[in-house]
């Protein structure tokens, strides 16, 4: 198997602060347990790499951080992108080291409505609406602008909002 290019916790967040998207790769299920707290997220499950289903809807000119919990999803989804053509990294240790590196993250129940935290009845929004993206706090959203598509919400999608 063909090594897989991996970025550390750190690097991982200023890349993604600086435009790359982060790709989580879990399941829905645990989601709503435990999220990365960054702007420009997708959610989708590893299944939907591996099948090619939910490829159509990655960003084919930004570069994807691709993470789970532990590390070992993700490098497989990582290699399955790199064949696929696109500029992918996985996170060095997952979810589980970006915690113990210190990295924006929340756990257990979601602080709002939405899965990914981001309180989407405090903001008015209906579903699929709320322009967040994995728990950035309302009263931060103008220093983080975000629209549905940074987060991969979607009216169909009860993974984010």
């Amino acid at each position: 198997m063909t090594q897989t290019r991996e970025i550390e916790p750190e690097a991982a967040l200023e890349a993604i602060l600086g435009g790359a998207v982060l790709l989580d790769v879990r399941e829905p299920e645990e989601l709503r347990a435990q999220a990365f707290a960054v702007p420009n997220s997708l959610h989708i499950p590893l299944g939907q790499i591996l099948d090619g289903s939910g490829i159509a809807a990655l960003p084919p000119d930004r570069t994807l951080v691709v993470a789970c919990l532990g590390g070992w999803r993700s490098a497989n989804a990582t290699a399955t992108l790199e064949r696929a053509g696109f500029d992918a990294m996985n996170l060095a240790g997952g979810w589980l080291a970006w915690v113990g590196a210190g990295l924006p993250a929340w756990e257990g129940e979601a602080p709002g409505a939405c899965a990914c935290g981001c309180n989407d009845d405090a903001a008015g929004a209906e579903d699929g609406a709320c322009g967040c993206s994995a728990g950035v706090p309302i009263e931060r959203r103008e220093e983080v602008p975000m629209t549905t598509a940074d987060c991969g919400c979607s009216p169909a999608d009860a993974t984010c909002c």
